[in-house]
């Protein structure tokens, strides 16, 4: 994994960085090209715009949780039920659909990232996939990192299938 962000703002920085890159990945992107499944069979671009946005907001509440101090595992497995149904309820969402829901996440990161100091990140967390880590640790890998991984996915999704309309 990259570098963990050292501060509550470099960490906000990296997120508004990612957040702006989604929202422009989903201007580029016609209704077609939205819903396209990739020649590699993966997800289609609106799949993991949907998987960003749950993502997101679970994360954030597990977040809060740590911040909380409420004592209990934080995180998931990839095989958690919600995870894949939000996939299957919304992968045909409507873009405007999916932006709100885009935004509205990020809204809510930013809104547990108001409330955190420096101290906070600090602080240990026990993750029920990788056990003990720093609040840090945890906001880098499954909020920043992982918005940074399907940033990058959703970019090669985008070209792959607009290849394939040449």
């Amino acid at each position: 994994m990259a570098t963990v962000p050292a501060t509550v703002n470099e960490l906000r920085s990296n997120l508004q960085h990612s957040q702006a890159d989604f929202l422009a990945i989903l201007e580029r992107a016609d209704g077609r090209q939205l819903y396209q499944r990739p020649a590699d069979e993966g997800w289609t671009l609106a799949e993991v715009l949907v998987h960003i946005a749950e993502a997101r907001q679970f994360y954030a509440a597990e977040t809060q949780k740590g911040l909380d101090k409420l004592n209990i595992p934080i995180g998931r497995h990839t095989d958690h039920p919600q995870r894949l149904q939000n996939i299957t309820d919304h992968s045909r969402d409507e873009p405007a659909v999916i932006r709100q829901r885009l935004v509205e996440s990020h809204q809510r990161i930013l809104a547990v990232l108001d409330r955190m100091t420096e101290t906070d990140l600090k602080e240990q967390v026990e993750n029920v996939r990788l056990g003990p880590q720093t609040l840090a640790e945890f906001v880098g890998r499954f909020l920043v990192s992982h918005d940074q991984t399907h940033v990058e996915q959703a970019q090669t999704i985008l070209a792959t299938v607009t290849a394939t309309d040449e």
